[in-house]
């Protein structure tokens, strides 16, 4: 049931100064070379983040979800995860394979929807593909800062990260996305904190551990899909609804 009162700001609001933004960060983040500047430029990556998070919350209390916001809101995520991760291979902080990991799945599961609405079906949502929004986003915008802070603040940012993931269950409508999203958090700061060689310094574990998670959630959401679509390609089952 929705409030009386209508939002400051409504979630298609909030979805088109996330993407108006994507752009002009980008440009910013190759015209200048100082740490301090992209550390800015990182920050504002994650209130991006943010309030991709908060515009869905805003949608459900005020009962304004839209065609418009189904569609374009995932779109403006694929294309942050896209800058973000060119930005961060230029600095030598993220693989270009990784990159290619996440578009080649994007494309794939572009590929099955394309396929299930031509089909005339409705595939079954991958509660796993929200896990990974939660899991990839913020800590993918910190990566950078994380590298090139002082060490003395390090495992703060790590830190700060943990309480983000680990207060969805309780900051947002708790779902069973949010669940899977906080034991995941749970399992990304214990390997921190209790796994990490002595040899290896944190900046690094802390990318290893993440390209591992992201990687797991990027790669099984897309299986998902597949999974929930297994009927457009073996008729025999009934995982897709029409």
């Amino acid at each position: 049931m929705s409030d009386n009162h209508s939002p400051l700001v409504t979630p298609n609001q909030i979805t088109i100064t996330r993407f108006l933004l994507i752009g002009p960060l980008f440009y910013a983040w190759f015209a200048s070379e100082s740490i301090n500047f992209r550390m800015g430029i990182c920050y504002i990556f994650v209130l991006i983040f943010v309030a991709d998070a908060w515009d869905g919350l805003i949608a459900r209390k005020y009962n304004m979800g839209s065609v418009f916001g189904v569609y374009f809101d995932p779109i403006v995520d694929h294309i942050s995860y896209f800058a973000l991760c060119i930005m961060l291979i230029s600095e030598g902080f993220l693989s270009l394979w990784f990159l290619f990991i996440i578009i080649a799945r994007d494309l794939l599961v572009v590929f099955v929807k394309q396929y299930a609405g031509a089909s005339r079906v409705v595939i079954k949502a991958s509660f796993l593909a929200k896990v990974k929004a939660d899991l990839v986003s913020v800590p993918l915008a910190c990566l950078y800062i994380i590298n090139v802070v002082d060490p003395k603040w390090q495992l703060y940012v790590v830190v700060a990260i943990g309480l983000y993931l680990l207060a969805f269950k309780f900051i947002f409508d708790p779902t069973p996305e949010h669940t899977v999203t906080l034991r995941g958090s749970i399992i990304f700061l214990a390997l921190v904190f209790f796994f990490r060689p002595d040899s290896i310094p944190l900046p690094q574990y802390y990318e290893q551990v993440y390209v591992v998670m992201a990687i797991f959630a990027t790669v099984g959401s897309a299986l998902l899909y597949f999974w929930n679509s297994k009927a457009l390609f073996f008729p025999d089952t009934d995982t897709v609804e029409k």
